[in-house]
């Protein structure tokens, strides 16, 4: 089993882990490695597996494989804050649901292959550091200057192609000086990978949302709002244990 390690803090990560990571990318499209690097860090900034798991954050955060936006999800069902839009389209949520369900062999290469690389080996933590949330490059040009921005100290790290992702810190992940390194696992326990099936499931509540993408549907993107908030009650309590 993999491990992520912030600071002295142990995160545990499961095959099942990387299947979802692996789903996630499959659907966000772009550099799967920054968006990689941008969930594994941000899962463990949030606080990591004593908060949930890895597997669920990408489920919560990601719109690609986002329980919230299938057909009878609280975003897409009447009444829901997608309800009637392209997101919430039957080609859309049937998607969604298709990836959500995809076994490990019939996902894209690139989306395996990233995965893996995020999760089982040692390279992440400098690929891009301090990226805690990506949206497309339109959405952020237009959030760059909103309240949220300011507030959380929204930094462009990468600037990605029209059609593509780009990449953010805040000024608690940039305060964040705790170093952050991936203990891989034995690469004969993705072995299992071929084996697991996951039936539908509603993920755990995420933390109140912005916007996130859908990058094979066509770019609504759906990004976490409060990110400093929540990265700064993670990193208190992650020092009120370090002193204990």
């Amino acid at each position: 089993m993999s491990t992520v390690y912030h600071g002295s803090v142990p995160h545990d990560v499961t095959p099942l882990d990387v299947l979802w990571l692996a789903r996630a990318l499959d659907g966000e499209g772009g550099d799967e490695r920054a968006v990689a690097a941008t969930l594994v860090q941000r899962w463990v900034m949030l606080g990591g597996i004593e908060r949930m798991s890895l597997g669920d954050m990408a489920q919560a955060y990601c719109q690609a494989i986002s329980p919230l936006w299938l057909a009878g999800g609280a975003r897409c069902r009447r009444g829901g804050s997608g309800h009637g839009t392209p997101a919430c389209s039957a080609s859309r949520t049937a998607a969604r649901a298709r990836r959500r369900a995809r076994p490990w062999g019939e996902l894209r290469q690139d989306a395996r292959d990233a995965a893996v690389w995020a999760l089982y080996t040692d390279e992440l933590p400098s690929y891009l550091p301090t990226s805690v949330h990506y949206a497309t490059r339109a959405l952020v040009a237009r959030k760059m200057r909103s309240r949220e921005a300011r507030r959380e100290g929204w930094q462009l790290i990468e600037d990605g192609p029209p059609d593509g992702h780009s990449y953010l810190s805040t000024t608690y992940s940039r305060e964040d000086t705790t170093p952050l390194q991936v203990r891989p696992g034995d690469l004969s326990e993705l072995d299992q990978l071929s084996t697991l099936r996951t039936p539908p499931r509603v993920a755990p509540r995420a933390p109140e949302r912005i916007e996130t993408t859908d990058a094979g549907g066509g770019g609504e993107l759906i990004a976490l709002a409060g990110v400093g908030l929540a990265l700064a009650l993670a990193a208190g309590r992650r020092r009120e244990v370090a002193r204990v």
